[in-house]
């Protein structure tokens, strides 16, 4: 039996160790401080990873961000973040320099995709593979749910493995046992208020908390800026993309809010900003018990997400003096955007170039919120930390277009965006930070 099929065998014979080649050991960085891809955008939150083995009983640990942690014990392997936030997965196949863990059957998250035959189970519902590239290099990447990549970076190995104690420090005493878990993060339904503390990125939980102590609330019909690649601070193509808003007066169930998007990019490239309902902690405090939300990692929206935001996806270019915006939509999990014709949901479109930027500007109806809380909420501004994690969530992404313009500007084929994309909540931690708002980016409507 070659030593790749005996790798495998042992991944499946139900509880014996997993065959992990040493090679994986270490501490890595990123090659040359390169750019990590996550949900959030491109980010350099991403220090290093991690693997370690206990040589006392054979389990491996690994993490890619401090307070997150992923303990292999036998062929279970399972993600814990301080208490309030697991995982499951098992060990689908071990190679001697790639290994792939599948979230279990059987169990599933809320924000799955759905499948044929309901909701995503194992690899289809997600995947994380750690692969030893031929220049040894380690490649990270997690899929939720493939084919979107959750988060994606290149590292080399620059250091000696930490010891079990580092990770259980991190997780702040959790032993993070495979064998006994807790339940799965929002499979069951967890309280907005229990999983606070918890967070995509817990390295700026405390620098938001802080922060949450000298927010003031937004004055209506004012105009508010947030910088949506926030998290990009560090990467070396960062764009600028400026996010712009008025916020309405109560009661706003419906009511027509102004939008401008920007970004300094070029003139062959196109701008879009979707939206995607509300953060997934939303829904736990509201009449609607734990809804079932496939499209929350995907293109598309769910109905449930629509009534609040909006599906409405907005695409916009100029060139040469001439300015296009068009309507989009998201039909599938992932895969192209059409258009709608007519821009039916919009108000008020256009897009320039000026300074060196993109500027699109639009108006579209949302249920924003029938009191001050409400709205409060859905900008991500209310004074409490749980109902800023509530926020409404916003999706962007670059592309390629078309150089030519005239009658058909607006017509052209799009490229698919490139690397530069994210999602999140308006108000996610430090991703979406508030910026100096520019009046002449947005028309303001009173």
């Amino acid at each position: 039996m070659s030593r790749l099929a005996l790798a495998v065998l042992l991944c499946a014979t139900g509880g014996r160790a997993a065959n992990i080649s040493d090679d994986f050991l270490g501490t890595w960085t990123p090659v040359n401080h390169s750019t990590a891809h996550t949900p959030l955008g491109p980010a350099g939150l991403w220090k290093q990873f991690a693997m370690t083995k206990d040589r006392s009983n054979g389990d491996h640990w690994f993490s890619a961000i401090k307070g997150q942690v992923f303990r292999v014990r036998g062929d279970l392997m399972e993600y814990c973040f301080a208490h309030v936030a697991e995982s499951p997965f098992v060990v689908h196949s071990v190679q001697e320099h790639k290994l792939v863990f599948c979230y279990k059957t059987g169990e599933r998250m809320r924000t799955h995709k759905t499948t044929a035959s309901g909701l995503a189970t194992g690899c289809d519902a997600a995947q994380i593979t750690l692969e030893i590239l031929s220049s040894g290099n380690l490649e990270f990447t997690f899929l939720m749910s493939p084919p979107v990549k959750h988060a994606w970076f290149v590292f080399e190995r620059t250091g000696e493995s930490p010891p079990v104690a580092k990770y259980i420090r991190d997780n702040r005493g959790n032993a993070c046992d495979p064998k006994h878990p807790g339940p799965p993060t929002l499979a069951t339904g967890q309280s907005s208020a229990a999983l606070l503390s918890s967070s995509m990125c817990p390295a700026v939980v405390h620098k938001k908390k802080a922060a949450l102590q000298t927010e003031t609330t937004e004055k209506e019909n004012a105009v508010y800026c947030r910088q949506l690649d926030g998290f990009s601070k560090h990467v070396t193509e960062k764009v600028d993309i400026r996010f712009q808003y008025t916020t309405p007066k109560a009661p706003c169930w419906p009511c027509s809010v102004s939008y401008s998007v920007s970004a300094a990019i070029e003139e062959d490239q196109y701008i879009a900003v979707g939206f995607k309902g509300m953060a997934y902690r939303y829904y736990e405090d509201v009449e609607v018990t734990h809804p079932v939300r496939p499209n929350y990692f995907g293109m598309s929206t769910d109905d449930l997400d629509e009534e609040r935001t909006s599906r409405v996806i907005v695409l916009g270019y100029a060139q040469a003096g001439s300015g296009c915006v068009r309507e989009m939509k998201a039909e599938d999990y992932v895969g192209a955007v059409t258009d709608v014709a007519g821009n039916p949901h919009l108000y008020d479109e256009s897009a320039e170039r000026t300074n060196g930027r993109t500027v699109v500007r639009f108006t579209v109806e949302q249920h924003v919120g029938n009191t001050t809380a409400q709205i409060e909420t859905f900008f991500g501004t209310a004074i409490k930390a749980e109902l800023v994690l509530q926020s409404a969530r916003v999706m962007y992404a670059i592309g390629e277009v078309g150089t030519a313009i005239g009658e058909d500007a607006c017509k052209m084929q799009v490229q698919y965006h490139n690397a530069y994309r994210g999602v999140s909540p308006l108000s996610w931690f430090s991703q979406n930070p508030k910026c100096k708002a520019e009046n002449m980016e947005l028309t303001v409507v009173v």
